[in-house]
């Protein structure tokens, strides 16, 4: 987690400044990072609130970005079957897309390996994704007094994101994906009550959706069609 962490880090520290100077209370603030803990949900979220946008329109929104977690939770959710609710509701809480991300690389599938062993990855990868993006709330807090509120920290929020993302972006699928959000964004941006991001989100998704449906499938192997 070290290499993702700076990025974790930096994203925080630039959306919590971004929050911050947008009029959004200090107490407000540490209470939306330690209770939502999505940093994109809080960036679409912040100007809807402080806009007094209907809210129907904040909580349509948010779930709509964070609907991500859904598919995240359905893809581990083999791991921990066997571990109660309350161990279960933790580490969704606990879930973030670095953590995912790693997590899903060392076992993307269930595996015969120590069940223990497969949670401890999982809590410590999750874990520290979690204490790293507090500290960035921290540092925020700390330092954001002495930052002046011209600075455009919304829109420098966005780059962080883009560098966390784009690196992603290496099969043919994901970047086709990327392009198709781009144009999207363009088309969409002057949507109002900022459905454009709910127009990319759905577009995104549907892109992928399609991809999967045009792949030819193996008819060759037993296993793919017992599956």
């Amino acid at each position: 987690m070290l290499g993702p962490s700076i990025g974790i880090f930096t994203w925080s520290i630039v959306l919590n400044l971004a929050i911050i100077k947008t009029g959004f209370a200090v107490l407000n603030t540490i209470v939306m990072s330690l209770a939502v803990y999505a940093g994109s949900a809080q960036l679409a979220s912040i100007p809807l609130m402080n806009g007094n946008f209907p809210i129907w329109i904040i909580f349509f929104t948010t779930m709509v970005i964070n609907s991500r977690f859904i598919v995240y939770s359905a893809a581990i959710a083999p791991h921990f079957k066997d571990l109660s609710f309350f161990q279960r509701a933790i580490l969704g809480y606990l879930n973030g897309d670095i953590s995912f991300a790693v997590f899903t690389r060392k076992y993307p599938t269930a595996t015969t390996d120590s069940k223990k062993e497969v949670y401890q990855y999982f809590l410590g990868t999750a874990t520290i994704n979690w204490v790293v993006w507090q500290l960035g709330l921290v540092v925020a807090l700390v330092f954001g007094i002495y930052i002046p509120n011209e600075w455009n920290f919304a829109f420098a929020g966005t780059l962080v994101l883009i560098c966390l993302i784009a690196p992603n972006l290496k099969t043919p699928k994901e970047i086709t994906i990327g392009i198709v959000s781009i144009l999207v964004t363009m088309f969409t941006i002057n949507l109002p009550y900022r459905l454009g991001i709910l127009s990319t989100v759905l577009a995104a998704m549907c892109t992928a959706f399609l991809i999967e449906r045009m792949r030819p499938v193996n008819t060759s192997c037993p296993e793919v069609l017992i599956k």
